[in-house]
């Protein structure tokens, strides 16, 4: 489970790969003369710092859902629409 030692390793495990492999296709992209963006040429330039905030910000999505402060959070942003 996320947020355990454990989960957090499996989920990282699991990111790093997948960060590697969107990484090599924005450099296709790239190559192929396209623009690619700030946060696209971020994960391609740093895929494992990248596969960890990506485990960090779903850890702390879910502390805040477990504290009932994201379900406020978007019931808020979404009465605004």
């Amino acid at each position: 489970m996320l947020g355990s030692p454990v989960g957090d390793a499996v989920a990282v495990s699991a990111l790093v790969p997948l960060t590697y492999l969107y990484g090599a296709y924005v450099k296709e992209r790239r190559g192929a003369g396209e623009e690619v963006g700030p946060v696209d040429s971020f994960i391609e330039e740093h895929p494992n710092f990248s596969a960890s905030m990506a485990v960090g910000l779903a850890r702390m999505g879910l502390a805040l859902k477990g504290k009932g402060l994201l379900d406020r959070a978007l019931i808020k942003v979404l009465g605004r629409i």
